[in-house]
């Protein structure tokens, strides 16, 4: 997989970029809360999905195609192992999926009591391989 990093300047912040991309199936906004100037030096936006990888009801999905048979977490390991990147950068994210491992995925790894009602009606599992990754050093 190949990459290209390429240094910009602009006036505009973040939030104002993103509203320009908002708009796009999937695209991600992942904001650096400066609270803390060493942890928070960073925000990033993703668009152009290149993969979407989900996990829902115990079945697995890549591009909204079922996957059978595969187990949720180790298709994720590698799938994040296919695409990963042997580069020496400061930056914290320069690229690979992007997502969310829901509450509700214990019950892939362990037996749980299911009393809550169902109501947000996500994912359990859900990453995204984008294209474009913008990174705005704070």
């Amino acid at each position: 997989m190949k990459f290209k990093i390429k240094e910009f300047e602009t006036k505009l912040s973040p939030f104002d970029i993103y509203s320009i991309f908002s708009g796009e199936k999937d695209s991600i906004f992942l904001d650096s809360s400066k609270e803390d100037e060493n942890l928070s030096k960073y925000s990033f936006i993703g668009i152009n999905p290149v993969e979407k990888f989900e996990v829902r009801e115990g079945k697995c999905y890549l591009n909204s195609l079922e996957l059978q048979g595969k187990d949720g977490f180790l298709e994720l390991e590698q799938r994040i192992e296919k695409y990963k990147l042997d580069v020496k950068s400061d930056i914290p994210l320069i690229g690979g999926y992007i997502g969310y491992i829901s509450y509700d995925a214990g019950r892939m790894i362990e037996k749980l009591p299911n009393t809550a009602k169902e109501d947000l009606k996500i994912p359990d599992m859900r990453f995204i391989l984008y294209n474009n990754i913008n990174i705005f050093d704070l």
